[in-house]
C-alpha cells in the first residue's frame, strides 16, 4: 500500500478485522509479499539495495534479510510447500527476457535456472510450477505453461492453455494442485474516429 508513503510498503491486516499492521517502512519500493507455508515469513520483492532483489522477513516486520544480490531484477517470489525454497523470476539487464529460478530461501543462497518465464507459482504437490511465458521472444501474447520437478531438476515443460485471441497471464494452483485459475487479456480494439468525432 501506498497509504503512508508515494513508493509501496508492505501490510498485514485480518481477513475478519479492521486492525492493519505495517510491516515494512523502508523509502524503497516492497511489493508482491506472500506468505510462508508456515505462516512466519514474508517473502517480498524490494528495491532497497538499488535493484529489485528477493528479500525475507519475519511476520512481525523484523529482521529483514536479502536472498538474492546481484544486477539482475528479481522479483514475484513464491514458495515451495515445505518453505525451504522460493521460486521467483530474473531479468539481467539488456538481455530482454525473463527467466526462472529457484534458491533456498535463505541470504546469498545459490540459485538454479529452470527456464523462460514471468510470475512462477509453486504446486502444492511441490513437483510443480506453473508460470505465463511469451509465445514468441519480446511478444506479450502470454499463454500458461507448467514444469515439473523431478529430484529438484526441471524436466517437460508443456504448454497447458494457449488462445489466438488473449494473452493468458497469472496462473494460480487451487488448494488441492488438480487445476488452475488464470487471467484472460485481449488487444484494445481499433480506435473507430467517426464514433469519436460524433459526440
Amino acid at each position: 500500500s501506498t497509504r503512508h508513503t508515494i513508493r509501496p510498503d508492505l501490510y498485514i491486516k485480518s481477513v475478519d478485522g479492521t486492525a492493519v499492521t505495517q510491516l515494512t517502512a523502508d523509502p524503497s519500493s516492497d511489493v508482491q509479499p506472500v506468505f510462508s507455508p508456515d505462516g512466519k515469513f514474508v517473502a517480498f520483492a524490494s528495491d532497497r539495495a538499488g535493484n529489485w532483489d528477493i528479500w525475507i522477513i519475519n511476520v512481525d516486520g523484523t529482521q529483514p534479510v536479502q536472498m538474492t544480490r546481484g544486477p539482475e531484477d528479481e522479483v514475484h517470489p513464491s514458495w515451495s510447500p515445505d518453505g525451504r525454497q522460493l521460486v521467483f523470476c530474473s531479468l539481467a539487464r539488456g538481455r530482454g527476457q525473463w527467466e526462472l529460478w529457484i534458491a533456498d530461501a535463505a541470504a546469498g543462497a545459490t540459485k538454479s535456472f529452470i527456464g523462460y518465464g514471468l510470475f512462477p507459482e509453486w504446486s502444492p504437490s511441490g513437483d510443480m510450477i506453473t508460470y505465463q511465458r511469451a509465445r514468441q521472444r519480446g511478444s506479450r501474447w502470454f499463454s500458461i505453461w507448467t514444469i515439473r520437478l523431478v529430484d529438484g531438476e526441471p524436466r517437460h515443460p508443456t504448454e497447458i492453455a494457449s488462445s489466438t485471441e488473449y494473452a493468458m497471464i497469472t496462473p494460480a494452483w487451487s488448494p488441492d494442485g488438480q487445476k488452475l485459475t488464470y487471467c484472460t487479456v485481449a488487444t484494445a480494439p481499433p480506435a473507430d474516429t467517426d464514433v469519436a468525432t460524433s459526440f
